[in-house]
């Protein structure tokens, strides 16, 4: 520290002395008004500048100090090397303690003449003078001839009313004692030369160091307060209003915290504050939020008050302009709200975690013209009122023709106005008394109605209610917040998220969540501001363990598979409980560019055959030949699995085609017998051609026992045996498994009564007398179904009349199921009993 001596040294010359910290002598320091021609560190040195004005001010003080006993003086002009920026630098984060531990600081006011002016003079303007002011223990006054004023003990009631600062603090209290907004109030109209110094001369006020960065303008405030910050977690720091609105939680000037004067820290919790921490994305802190609607505007109540209006606590205007509840901005600078905790329950001003952004920086010229701009633009809508005034508004006889007869009706234009977005209506009819969680037939509430039909200010003035439930669920399960969500009502799903009482992870009867339904009807906004929420990871998969990514493949939904691709959310061979993929989703509904996307993806990785294989038979079963032919180039294996049968039993000839191109067996796999069965003659063919054997298997019996005329002819032209496998009888295990026949194809054709298949097969030298297992024949199956016309073709190409299983014949039968006119023409071809 450099010190002055009081005496000179020669004519005309003072000296100056250095001292390390630990051998300071005592001493006293000059606080003033800097004027023209101050003594510099290089004028002491070179020992010149006594025609400069400030060397009678130097030689005036030094004389004082010297007749008040003190052989060294601090003085800011001669005492610093201003040239060096780090001597300047450390002058600057030490000068609170110097003038703190001076014996006596002398304030010398250049432009008083009396007493009776001196709090007017521009020492009291100035910014670095607030700290000269408040860290000496003693203040002398003194005017422009250097006589006594008074001190500032003696003259603490005219001082304090000057500058607002308390008397207490004048008298040594330590400056903890004052909040944040009081002690930035006390610098609010006070001015500095340099923009930065409107930072840097508060470092001692708040017990902060920090380097000087001159040139950095308005930011060197910014850094002020992040330093603070650091060892402070006072919320009136926030508590400042100024129609310089550019969305910083922190204040740009001092001047911000003029009317502040009274803002102290209150805790209505009895829990303390969460520290604050700075990064790169802005201000981190956790505040009880309260969400207004209006494309995510809130309340954020802070933990002070104002004295003299009670316990209603300060709240500021901020808003979480990406519905993420994550990023935040402060708007409508230009006033706070008093908040009555008592109005509200807990669950509506929940603790959120949230980034506040650092202020958007403007030009100056920008700054001035834009403000009052922002002023108008910001002012509350209609929409944003307090709509419980309404019924305050309501036009003569209004409340006549508005109530109905009864409750019930009444309740019932509750419900209309909601589902409207009446929000005048609602107001009126909810401050009538009634019931506002009425409900209707499907048990939904004004609140659910209006939330599926996105009327954000009717959703806020019900969720203001104490009656209102906010989560409650229609006879689907429904909450309001799933409602809004499949509808994409982004500003809807973000008020009701901001309430502690809104479950983010509520469901519906399938267990779907609101995440489901974005990606399923395709809200791309919502389901980009669900996705960077901390509040709904957890439920990236719904109850029945399927992904966002499931749903939105299900749908068609490109834009949302592409953006959930991109985000890392969700695999397309991800399983949920019934172990279906995404893909398999998408094949399944026949979504080629949402397939041909998670193909693209490439990230199956070891899951890939697995994913494929699955997602295959889907494509087949439905006949989907461009999702098919994708899956096979993308080497989709066709051998072992079920694709084959599926595309054969469902008539897809095309698919069939694509498999057998790609390597499917054509025989051996049931495939000919799933087409038989069906009739799917163009199937057949193909598998023939590639290899498939007509005979031996069931393709027949099943083609017959359906009444497939010509797949039976072209089974019998590639060489199926006319009796089918009746030959094998005894050998096949699996000759009455599912739906496969029992019995040659005439006699299932003739039980089943059709006649043209029995004269083909007939035709082709079927056995008309063959018998099944219990020696039944084809007469007496004809005969026990009341088939008269088979009955009567197969007499004609020689049946025998008395043929029969071991305990009944033909007419036997015939006559137990009450088929008449079988039983007289079987009688009249000398059937007896």
């Amino acid at each position: 520290m450099r010190l002055l001596r009081t005496v000179e040294s020669s004519p005309g010359r003072f000296e100056i002395h250095y001292f390390q910290d630990d051998s300071i002598p005592k001493y006293v320091i000059l606080s003033h008004a800097w004027g023209e021609g101050e003594m510099t560190f290089q004028d002491m040195e070179a020992g010149h500048g006594q025609s400069k004005k400030g060397f009678e001010k130097l030689k005036n003080c030094c004389s004082y100090a010297e007749a008040d006993g003190f052989e060294y003086v601090w003085i800011d002009t001669c005492c610093i090397d201003k040239t060096s920026s780090a001597e300047l630098s450390g002058a600057i984060n030490s000068m609170y303690h110097w003038y703190q531990n001076a014996e006596r600081c002398y304030a010398y006011l250049a432009d008083v003449s009396s007493k009776s002016d001196f709090t007017s003079s521009r020492w009291f303007t100035r910014g670095w003078t607030l700290q000269e002011l408040i860290a000496p223990s003693a203040v002398i006054f003194l005017d422009q001839h250097w006589q006594r004023l008074g001190t500032k003990t003696s003259l603490r009631q005219a001082v304090s009313g000057s500058t607002k600062i308390p008397a207490n603090i004048l008298l040594g209290d330590d400056l903890e004692t004052a909040s944040i907004a009081q002690r930035m109030s006390w610098a609010a109209k006070r001015q500095t030369t340099r923009v930065e110094d409107r930072a840097y001369c508060l470092l001692g006020i708040f017990g902060v160091n920090m380097p000087l960065l001159y040139g950095e303008g308005e930011r060197a405030f910014t850094r002020l307060q992040e330093e603070i910050m650091k060892i402070s977690d006072d919320h009136s720091l926030f508590a400042w209003r100024s129609d310089d609105d550019c969305g910083g939680l922190l204040a740009t000037e001092p001047a911000a915290f003029i009317n502040s004067g009274k803002i102290i820290p209150q805790d209505p919790f009895g829990s303390g504050n969460e520290p604050f921490s700075v990064s790169s994305k802005g201000i981190h802190l956790g505040l009880n939020f309260i969400g207004l609607g209006q494309q995510g505007l809130g309340l954020a109540i802070l933990h002070c008050i104002e004295i003299g209006k009670g316990s209603l606590l300060i709240a500021i205007y901020l808003r979480d302009s990406s519905l993420t509840m994550k990023y935040f901005e402060r708007v409508r600078t230009q006033k706070f709200e008093f908040f009555d905790l008592a109005k509200y329950r807990p669950s509506q001003y929940p603790i959120r975690k949230i980034c506040a952004r650092f202020r958007r920086l403007r030009p100056a010229r920008v700054r001035n013209m834009c403000s009052k701009d922002i002023v108008k633009a910001v002012e509350p809508s209609k929409a944003e009122e307090d709509v419980r005034s309404n019924a305050h508004h309501m036009q003569p006889n209004s409340t006549e023709k508005l109530l109905g007869r009864d409750d019930t009706q009444n309740r019932t234009k509750l419900l209309q106005a909601a589902e409207g977005g009446d929000e005048a209506v609602v107001g009126q009819l909810l401050a009538l008394g009634i019931q506002a969680d009425c409900v209707n037939a499907q048990e939904q509430t004004p609140l659910s109605i209006a939330a599926a039909g996105g009327h954000e200010a009717v959703v806020k003035l019900l969720l203001d209610r104490g009656d209102v439930k906010a989560d409650a669920k229609d006879k689907n399960q429904m909450t309001p917040l799933l409602l809004a969500a499949a509808n994409g009502h982004v500003g809807v799903v973000w008020l009701l998220l901001t309430r502690d009482d809104v479950a983010p992870g509520s469901t519906d009867k399938m267990g779907w969540t609101l995440l489901s339904y974005a990606a399923r009807q395709g809200h791309e906004a919502l389901v980009k501001v669900l996705l960077v929420r901390s509040d709904i990871q957890p439920y990236l998969v719904d109850r029945a363990g399927r992904t966002s990514l499931s749903h939105a493949a299900e749908c068609g939904q490109k834009a949302i598979v592409q953006l959930l691709l991109g985000m890392g959310k969700g695999e397309p061979d991800g399983e949920d409980s019934t172990g279906r993929t995404p893909l398999s989703y998408a094949v399944g509904r026949e979504h080629v560019a949402v397939v041909r996307l998670l193909l693209e993806t490439g990230r199956f990785g070891a899951h890939k055959e697995a994913a494929y294989g699955e997602a295959l038979p889907w494509a087949a079963q439905k006949g989907y030949e461009t999702i098919v032919k994708l899956l096979l180039e993308q080497g989709t294996k066709v051998e072992g699995d079920k694709s084959m049968q599926l595309a054969a039993r469902n008539g897809h000839a095309s698919v069939v085609k694509l498999l057998l191109k790609h390597g499917a067996k054509a025989e051996g796999d049931k495939s000919l017998e799933l087409a038989a069965m069906k009739g799917h003659a163009s199937v057949i063919k193909l598998l023939l051609e590639h290899g498939a054997k007509a005979e031996g298997d069931k393709s027949l019996e099943l083609a017959a026992m359906k009444g497939h005329a010509s797949v039976i002819k072209l089974l019998l032209e590639n060489g199926a045996d006319v009796e089918g496998m009746a030959r094998d009888w005894g050998r096949t295990e699996d000759w009455r498994m599912g739906c496969f026949p029992d019995g040659t194809p005439l006699m299932l054709a003739a039980e089943r009564g059709d006649e043209a298949v029995v004269k083909l097969l007939l035709e082709k030298g079927a056995n008309i007398e063959a018998e099944d297992g219990v020696c039944a024949t084809s007469l007496w199956r004809a005969a026990g179904e009341g088939h008269e016309a088979v009955v009567i073709l197969l007499l004609e190409k020689g049946a025998k009349i008395k043929a029969g299983d071991l305990h009944r014949a033909p007419l036997k039968v015939a006559a137990e199921n009450g088929h008449k006119a079988v039983v007289n023409l079987l009688r009249e071809k000398g059937a007896e009993e």
